[in-house]
């Protein structure tokens, strides 16, 4: 049997670039924590969320029966700082709980769903909008992969127009174009402009 494409150093060398990132993507995280927060320990939860989500996240490519290809694997790079978003705004929060005298476990839970853990007058005031928020994103995450494809399939058209075919494309992009192509030249005039407002 002759293999005609073989594309295994493809993948082996995306692996490499994912490992990569991941400790970048680490190194980064405890640098800026501790120069913010001034505290190693506290980025620890969150390096080891991002290989903990990746490994997590292979046992559900496993189970649809997804490949190990270059796509997968740069989706998972694609993700890296969607991934630790909300750990650093629960860390950062915790921090400040901390700081006005809540104990550790008061301040997780402040942070992690502080508006479903209001009591009294406040807690009555917002956790409707707390659990109307999260249930309906919740419903629309759901429906967005199962009614919205087959409402795209009744409604979407046979033939559809190019893009450039479109007037208004055609202006933005080429209003863009030059834009582009002149930040992409001079990328230090661009930095120092937009820093200076």
């Amino acid at each position: 049997m002759k293999i005609a494409y073989d594309r295994s150093h493809l993948i082996e060398e995306s692996i490499k670039t994912l490992i990569v990132s991941i400790i970048k993507e680490s190194l980064i995280i405890a640098f800026m924590i501790f120069i913010f927060l001034f505290s190693i320990r506290s980025s620890i939860s969150i390096i080891l969320m991002l290989p903990i989500s990746i490994i997590i996240s292979f046992i559900f490519l496993k189970i649809f029966n997804i490949t190990l290809n270059i796509m997968s694997l740069g989706g998972f790079i694609l993700s890296l700082g969607v991934l630790i978003d909300m750990g650093i705004v629960l860390v950062e929060n915790s921090h400040k709980y901390i700081e006005e005298g809540y104990d550790k476990f008061s301040a997780i839970k402040k942070s992690a769903m502080p508006v479903f853990f209001l009591s009294g007058e406040e807690g009555k005031l917002f956790r409707p909008l707390a659990w109307t928020k999260t249930l309906s994103m919740l419903i629309s995450a759901i429906l967005s992969i199962t009614f919205v494809i087959i409402l795209i399939y009744i409604f979407l058209p046979n033939k559809v127009k190019k893009e450039m075919e479109n007037p208004i494309n055609r202006f933005l992009i080429k209003a863009y174009e030059p834009t582009f192509k002149f930040i992409y030249k001079f990328p230090i005039i661009f930095i120092i402009i937009f820093f200076h407002n």
